[in-house]
């Protein structure tokens, strides 16, 4: 059975029955994040964490590692002081994972390796789910996250982003005709294979 969002929200509200002003910022904070990386936002994802692991949790959707997930929903929640913990089931459908590049346009920048979650990993059981146990700390009124994880995204949302990874190239080279660019090119090549894999994702969200 599909697991959708909306699940992840009931659950947790009956989980933070009692309503007080800390756990209802606590449930408002876990939907946010939730929703926030099934529709790829990955922009805002480095707010949801204290200022020290910003800089480690600032992940690109388009070019690093991501689970393409069908849905989710949260399965417990446990609240200590300004600490608290949730446990989340996702829904995973397929995998990205980092390959290292020398080939096209690599091997025009001597010395140097590229680095892209390009090697699609898909996962065809139904049955298959993965349990994660989320971190939170509460300094000065806000709920921030102290665990970290690969994104969860959905089919669709990772599909847009890399459409427009693609156009975005396809403009600058427009622009530039005759000029080489070979790392740019091999790029939209490689976003355009991508595309055709997460297209292949059997996504029963569809």
């Amino acid at each position: 059975m599909r697991f959708i969002s909306v699940f992840g929200t009931c659950l947790l509200a009956a989980a933070l029955a009692r309503g007080d002003a800390k756990s209802d910022s606590f449930r408002d904070r876990v939907n946010s994040f939730c929703a926030m990386e099934f529709k790829g936002n990955h922009a805002d994802r480095v707010d949801f964490f204290l200022s020290n692991m910003r800089d480690k949790n600032a992940v690109d959707f388009v070019h690093e590692p991501v689970d393409i997930v069908d849905g989710y929903k949260i399965i417990s929640v446990s609240i200590t002081g300004n600490r608290a913990t949730v446990l989340v089931e996702y829904d995973i459908v397929g995998e990205l994972r980092t390959v290292v590049y020398h080939g096209p346009g690599a091997e025009k920048l001597p010395g140097v390796r590229l680095y892209r979650a390009d090697r699609f990993i898909p996962r065809r059981d139904p049955n298959y789910r993965q349990k994660l146990l989320w971190t939170f700390k509460r300094p000065e009124g806000m709920w921030y996250l102290t665990s970290s994880q690969i994104p969860k995204v959905s089919k669709g949302s990772l599909l847009k982003l890399l459409q427009a990874e693609v156009q975005r190239d396809t403009n600058i080279l427009h622009d530039n005709p005759g000029k080489p660019l070979p790392y740019l090119e091999a790029e939209r090549t490689w976003d355009m294979e991508k595309i055709k894999l997460v297209e292949s994702v059997n996504s029963a969200a569809e």
